[in-house]
């Protein structure tokens, strides 16, 4: 099922991005391009309009405004808590919770959904049969007036959860966040899974937690504490406990291979592959790195894996950014023939 999958997009405003628009994307998609030409904020614009897909497609019988707009609050929250290293709970617990990153924007999945916000008043929209319906709209900066918001603390003396589990960057490798998703994959039963791909990766036979510590086991059954791990053994478990959260839904990864090895390329991208087709997980990803582009492009065709696209950002003379989409074979003819790939 992939009636979820975002195929297109339209971004008529987003931070650098103005009059925007893509499509042709896959199940996986890697991003590229230079530095400072858009990729994480198209990310960002992509990761934002999903979770107002998924809220209609889930609730598409009985719309509750109230909770709508709760979830678009909890989105922003959410991304600017893994994006931009802004702590949540530290900032609930000193009583600063604020948004800071979000200004006028417009964005669209054709003939599904929009969301635009217009001098800090949030429009969301549904596509019923041939035309938009508004579903309201409420002032971005006065979220504490809606009535679900402090549902965040479900629990008396409970520290409060935003819940969202798919944009995953640095900022995301933090203890809290590793252990909700460990959480939930041991509660599933899911664990010998990661443990499988730690092994596999890393020469790590496990991965557990205790009351004080995340513990990884090497094969003689040494613990160690997962911060005396490097970023690439971070990055790589919050990746991996993200796909494997919950399946049909979109995963966004900012700088994929951060902190791991070139030599890990291949077979991180196997693991990936694999858990994508496996759980119906869409994945966005981007990358600064030449031999991670080739890397996707030799496992794709090595697995013969064509649900796949390669998204070049530019910046063109105007000042205007553009996305190239290439798919299986244009990502392939370009790699044989040399042509350079980042956006260089």
């Amino acid at each position: 099922m992939e009636e979820h999958f975002i195929r297109e997009i339209k971004i008529q405003a987003y931070k650098s991005l103005q009059n925007f628009q893509a499509d042709g994307f896959a199940r996986i998609n890697l991003i590229g391009g230079k530095n400072n030409v858009g990729k994480t904020a198209f990310m960002e614009a992509l990761y934002l309009i999903s979770n107002l897909q998924d809220f209609y497609q889930k609730n598409a019988a009985n719309i509750d405004r109230e909770k709508l707009n709760f979830e678009i609050i909890k989105s922003f929250f959410s991304l600017q808590n893994s994006r931009y290293g802004v702590d949540f709970l530290l900032s609930w617990l000193a009583d600063t919770i604020s948004l800071n990153n979000f200004s006028n924007m417009e964005l669209e999945i054709p003939n599904r959904c929009k969301l635009y916000i217009e001098d800090n008043i949030v429009f969301p929209n549904r596509f019923l049969k041939k035309n938009y319906w508004n579903d309201g709209s409420f002032e971005l900066y006065k979220y504490e007036k809606n009535r679900y918001f402090y549902t965040l603390k479900e629990k008396k003396n409970a520290m409060p959860e935003l819940g969202f589990y798919k944009f995953v960057t640095v900022c995301s490798n933090n203890q809290t966040n590793i252990r909700k998703l460990l959480s939930k994959i041991k509660k599933d039963d899911r664990n010998d899974l990661i443990n499988g791909y730690l092994f596999k990766l890393f020469n790590i036979s496990k991965i557990d937690m205790t009351d004080e510590d995340i513990l990884l086991f090497d094969h003689d059954s040494k613990s160690y504490r997962l911060s005396e791990y490097g970023d690439g053994v971070k990055n790589f478990i919050n990746i991996i406990l993200t796909i494997l959260y919950d399946d049909q839904r979109v995963v966004f990864l900012d700088e994929v291979e951060n902190g791991v090895h070139y030599t890990k390329f291949d077979a991180m991208w196997r693991i990936i592959f694999q858990l994508s087709k496996e759980n119906s997980v869409q994945i966005f990803a981007t990358t600064h790195s030449k031999e991670f582009i080739e890397s996707y492009a030799r496992v794709s065709k090595e697995l013969q894996e064509e649900s796949v696209s390669y998204i070049k950002m530019t910046q063109v003379d105007d000042g205007k950014i553009m996305a190239g989409v290439r798919d299986y074979e244009m990502l392939q003819s370009s790699i044989e023939s040399a042509h350079e790939v980042r956006g260089w």
